[in-house]
């Protein structure tokens, strides 16, 4: 038991006197900047003695933890005391710990400190809730574009994904790599880094939840219109949208893609400040919810600007998309979800890509529910600072929409609808 407690305190000693020359100067430092340096008289008397949490002092204890541990050791194994010994031995590593913390540089301090938070972060975003601003129309009215919602990522870890949920999932268009590194990026940080070989992560879609695994599905159209059947049962669907959709075309970011200083730094840097067109659509034309009935100014979820709307160069009239009218795959042949699969849809469904498009969901795609909306901005802009600039005045009366504030988002359907 001497050996081993020996060879403690020797490595001990050791890691201690390499850092003594390191130590000694940083004492002086703080004992240069310390108000007792110029006048005793402006000093407490427990700055006067040196308080425990200066350098000194806890170079001081630590020294002479070991010099008591040090005869200790000069003793016979029969008459030393283990459990003081051993106490000691703890007490004086555990000083040494806080004695390295305590000269660590200042910039090293604040880069372990942000380290360390971006750590949490970066798991609390990954297991416990996401953080989303919705990008596109595809589930409008009840989503926006420029809601900032939350996910509960922690919502079927114990209960199944239901009907009527808003899922929120990876696209299931863009594969995850099959390598460590460049899926270990796509899944946590998701930024094209071209020139590192790291490949941009699958966009997050949010889609209301239809059938769930062992329920038949089946897409008609009846009378000219759009019908989903689930279990041979036709569907009433209270979220989906029945207002139509107008085209918009939006200019987002700052900066031209041919200034030279853009093009010269790389694009996953550049990105958020070029600018470009309808960010959410590609650059072609976005589709907005919209009522006829009232002015671009009074609308009730976007509040348009005219020279934004996409007008028809013969008539002069806004280009519309009528809601509830049927396209082609609307009409689907009758399947049973699979295990481990899902059948979702968008509530815009005249403006959503779903499983109509590219099939079945697969559930390890799933990464959690849609549970709140935290605020909300009418923007396509990356960042809302930057349509806070760009429009100052408007951007309080017309891009902030507050009564969208902590809404919280409830699944529809009654229970027994849900399961």
């Amino acid at each position: 038991m001497k050996q081993n407690l020996q060879k403690r305190f020797l490595a001990l000693q050791k890691s201690y006197t390499e850092k003594l020359s390191y130590i000694e100067a940083q004492t002086l430092q703080q004992q240069s900047t310390s108000p007792c340096s110029n006048s005793q008289k402006a000093c407490s008397p427990s700055l006067q003695n040196g308080s425990d949490d200066t350098i000194g002092a806890q170079k001081n204890t630590l020294e002479k933890l070991l010099q008591q541990i040090e005869i200790e050791l000069q003793k016979s194994e029969n008459d030393i005391n283990y459990a003081s010994y051993d106490a000691k031995l703890n007490r004086a590593e555990a000083l040494f710990e806080e004695l390295q913390e305590s000269i660590k540089p200042t910039w090293k301090k604040v880069a372990d400190s942000l380290i360390f938070q971006i750590l949490v972060v970066v798991l609390l975003k990954s297991f416990v809730f996401g953080w989303y601003c919705v990008p596109t129309g595809s589930a409008e009215p009840n989503l926006l574009v420029g809601d900032r919602i939350l996910a509960n990522k922690m919502a079927y870890w114990f209960s199944p994904v239901k009907r009527g949920d808003l899922a929120v999932f990876d696209s299931p268009e863009i594969p995850y790599s099959k390598k460590w590194l460049p899926y270990l990026w796509q899944r946590f940080v998701g930024i094209k880094v071209a020139i590192l070989g790291l490949p941009a992560g699958p966009e997050n879609f949010v889609k209301r939840v239809i059938a769930i695994p062992g329920d038949i599905i089946e897409g008609k159209i009846e009378d000219g219109k759009p019908v989903v059947y689930r279990n041979g049962e036709r569907l009433v669907e209270p979220y989906v949208n029945t207002l139509p959709l107008i085209a918009v075309q939006k200019m987002n970011g700052f900066f031209s893609p041919k200034n030279p200083i853009i093009r010269m730094l790389p694009s996953f840097l550049t990105w958020p400040f070029v600018k470009r067109k309808s960010e959410n659509c590609g650059g072609h034309p976005s589709w907005y919810t919209y009522d006829p009935s009232v002015s671009y100014d009074d609308q009730p979820y976007y509040k348009l600007d005219a020279h934004e709307v996409i007008k028809n160069p013969l008539t002069g009239e806004p280009f519309l998309r009528k809601a509830g009218e049927a396209d082609p795959y609307d009409s689907f042949m009758k399947m049973r979800v699979p295990e481990g699969k899902y059948w979702c849809e968008g509530d815009s469904r005249r403006n959503s890509r779903d499983c109509r498009s590219w099939g079945f969901l697969d559930g390890s795609l799933v990464r959690g529910k849609a549970s709140v909306i935290v605020y909300s901005i009418n923007s396509e802009e990356i960042w809302w600072l930057f349509d806070l600039i760009k429009n100052p005045i408007d951007f309080w009366t017309k891009k902030l929409r507050a009564e969208r504030f902590f809404n919280i988002l409830r699944n529809p359907l009654s229970e027994s609808e849900q399961q």
